[in-house]
């Protein structure tokens, strides 16, 4: 603790610096097969994002961002699961052996999608306010049956 830093004053650049290096960690993970492999990433750049959304609420004014506070909200306060693992076709890779084409690697890669919002609980009337509509609409249109990872290069666009 001599460099005089504390977890209070960590700054903008701190939450984005966090967000990026995750985000990056999870698209390393692009090519497996494993839920737990990619899971682990995605879930610290979730993270990330609700710091970061929670520390700027001008983002709010951001469709995505109100579906992205919709689904955070639905799973921390519910403790629902807003994702689902899917497999995917994988991109077409081939190589050439000896005049032949071959594919490469699997035919499809795991990824992780938003769940339908009809399959998140519903919160106590207590927390439906005016955001709570605005949000579930904006995951609905914007979110809901997509890659969790569009919304994510959304936010980073944003920052």
């Amino acid at each position: 603790m001599g460099d005089g830093v504390s977890p209070a004053s960590a700054d903008w650049e701190w939450l984005v610096d966090g967000y990026r290096r995750a985000l990056a960690r999870f698209a390393e993970t692009a090519g497996q097969r494993e839920r737990k492999e990619r899971f682990i990433p995605l879930f610290e750049a979730l993270n990330w994002a609700v710091a970061i959304m929670d520390y700027e609420p001008m983002l709010w004014k951001d469709e995505i961002v109100l579906g992205l506070r919709f689904a955070r909200n639905r799973v921390h306060h519910q403790l629902a699961e807003a994702l689902e693992p899917r497999d995917v076709p994988r991109a077409e890779v081939t190589t050439a052996v000896r005049g032949q084409s071959r594919r490469v690697g699997p035919p499809t890669v795991l990824d992780w999608f938003w769940k339908a919002a009809d399959q998140l609980p519903e919160p106590e009337e207590r927390f439906r306010d005016k955001g709570y509509h605005r949000g579930k609409r904006a995951y609905q249109e914007l979110l809901e049956g997509n890659p969790v990872e569009d919304a994510l290069a959304h936010l980073n666009v944003l920052l």
